[in-house]
């Protein structure tokens, strides 16, 4: 190994922002960096956009405040430091401008996207390939301490001309003639290149999130070897559940990584001679963002197994959500670090966590557990609509909205949103089945009889955070599959089952309270902060209790 493996994070309460200008927002205090040090993590990133941090030629404007930036930037790195833990960046470069702000420099201005008025920064300029290269020196020349930085050169913003287009949609006269992948090699390289300049041991990782499938072979070889590649772990993992199939995009713990296509990718990219990383969730996803982290050691461990397997050194432990200290991510560092690892490690971490007598029960429990979850209807139309993300604030509706679900934030009734590739009765049945499974393990964690203690007592409330979210979703389901049917066949013959889940659904509702009393983690989310908190839980109540009068009104 040419250097130790990174292994980097996101903070699990930080606000998407602009954290570097409001030191108040810091998003890696001294008690989390020191945490994350003492679980294995040896690196965390942030957002950052260079016109911010370093002066901008084309719109000197957009760069005010720069120095404030860099200011808070190096003292973050020598805090983070003081743990062995480097600062690494996402660059999403460069950045694109309204076609106005351009007009003083119109040869600079590529791919227009014309329902935005965007317009790209042509990297086939010149004077945009010298920007990137200069930017990434002065930033590193100025933040000497700062460890890398990773990019997304295909989708997120509209960057290079290529970041939302292909050959055929390419509106720039020059990148047009060029391949897409001759142009996000340029920028990784010219970044990568910059910082190498200013800072000889700094890291540069390319994500090959959007990547063309058919041209990552060229891409690999285009992108200088000093590059680590990056895949996301669990992309085209093919599954079936209940007879319903497809592939996973991405945020699944339910069905654990590697796929296919990262092993693939990563056996390609080892051949042109890169380092490579995978982008993976282990402390939870959108499957339930509710909760610190899912207690399903089982699934993480198969797919940290999967991982070593495949040869990948380095390792991006979270998007946004998942950032949180936990006891999966003790397992983690502990698997990771075993130069061969069986199934017997994860009951040998189990016993090392919470002791000789407990270990079984919570062995017992999160096996259980790992099997309930994998009764999740996966899908990423699944994971964006349906109503786990909002949790148990999520109302009832007893007439349809004809709404549709906003992705992580307000589920409506769009049962057809939610339930995405799945047939109605397969949706409701995997839920179903995902709790009647989660139930069984956590009457099996909370007998436990023996002596308590802190983290037996935090295993029980996340455990059982993660089951309220996922009823609610079940509910919610029923619920307005047998509304849609006494709509459709114009009778009331059904509402005694509506009253018994509106019953059920209250008690869950109380649950909620009395677990978000006592540990506060629960309904937060680094990106949404809380989802849900007790107002929203109360009113909830009210939502239940006007159901009711409506339901019986029609009695």
């Amino acid at each position: 190994c040419k250097e130790e493996s990174i292994r980097f994070i996101y903070s699990y309460f930080a606000l998407y922002g602009d954290p570097l200008m409001d030191r108040e927002i810091d998003p890696f205090p001294e008690g989390l960096l020191k945490q994350y040090a003492s679980l294995g993590i040896n690196g965390v990133w942030l957002q950052g956009v260079l016109y911010q941090l370093v002066p901008y030629p084309f719109a000197p404007e957009l760069s005010l405040g720069w120095e404030k930036r860099l200011e808070a930037l190096n003292d973050l790195v020598r805090r983070a430091g003081k743990y062995g833990i480097g600062v690494y960046l996402y660059l999403n470069e460069p950045r694109s401008l309204p076609v106005e702000r351009l007009s003083e420099f119109p040869h600079l201005r590529g791919h227009v996207n014309q329902s935005s008025g965007l317009a790209s920064l042509c990297t086939s300029a010149k004077e945009v390939q010298e920007y990137l290269f200069n930017a990434a020196f002065e930033l590193f020349s100025r933040v000497p301490g700062l460890a890398g930085f990773f990019t997304i050169t295909r989708s997120e913003n509209q960057t290079n001309c290529y970041s939302h287009t292909t050959k055929k949609t390419c509106t720039c006269p020059r990148c047009s003639l060029r391949e897409p992948y001759e142009v996000i090699a340029e920028v990784n390289n010219l970044l990568a290149a910059g910082a190498k300049k200013a800072n000889s041991s700094s890291r540069a990782i390319a994500w090959s999130w959007g990547w063309l499938p058919e041209q990552m072979q060229q891409a690999l070889e285009a992108v200088d070897k000093s590059i680590i590649f990056q895949s996301t772990s669990e992309t085209y993992k093919r599954y079936k559940i209940c007879g319903t199939g497809g592939t996973v995009n991405d945020y699944s713990i339910s069905i654990p990584g590697p796929g296919e296509w990262a092993k693939d990718n990563w056996k390609l990219a080892s051949q042109s001679g890169h380092e490579c990383c995978a982008k993976v969730q282990l402390n939870t996803t959108w499957e339930n963002c509710n909760v610190p982290f899912i207690p399903v050691f089982e699934l993480v461990a198969e797919h940290i197994n999967g991982l070593k397997q495949a040869g990948v050194k380095h390792f991006m432990l979270s998007w946004t959500l998942g950032g949180a200290p936990s006891p999966t991510m003790k397992m983690v560092s502990y698997l990771l670090d075993k130069p061969n690892t069986d199934d017997s490690d994860v009951e040998k971490f189990i016993e090392e966590q919470y002791g000789e007598a407990l270990s079984p029960v919570v062995q017992q429990a999160q096996l259980i557990f790992s099997s309930a979850f994998r009764e999740f209807p996966f899908h990423i139309g699944v994971v964006y609509n349906s109503p786990q993300s909002s949790g148990p604030k999520s109302p009832f509706f007893p007439e349809p909205t004809n709404y549709r679900a906003t992705m992580v934030g307000l589920p409506y009734d769009d049962l057809d949103g939610w339930r995405s590739i799945y047939p109605e009765e397969i949706f409701e049945f995997q839920f179903k089945a995902l709790c009647d499974k989660w139930s069984y393990g956590l009457g099996l964690l909370k007998g436990w009889k023996g002596e308590k203690h802190a983290l037996y007592d935090e295993l029980v409330n996340v455990a059982e955070g993660c089951l309220v979210c996922f009823r609610t979703n079940y509910h919610l389901i029923r619920f307005t599959r047998i509304r849609n049917d006494m709509l459709i066949r114009k009778t009331n013959d059904r509402i005694p089952e509506i009253i018994a889940i509106l019953e059920a659904e209250e008690h869950n509702v109380l649950d909620t309270i009395r677990l978000q009393s006592a540990d506060s983690r629960i309904g937060f989310e680094a990106t949404n902060q809380y989802n849900f908190c007790r107002n929203d839980l109360e009113e909830k109540l009210l939502n239940i209790a006007y159901c009711m009068r409506y339901y019986n009104n029609l009695k």
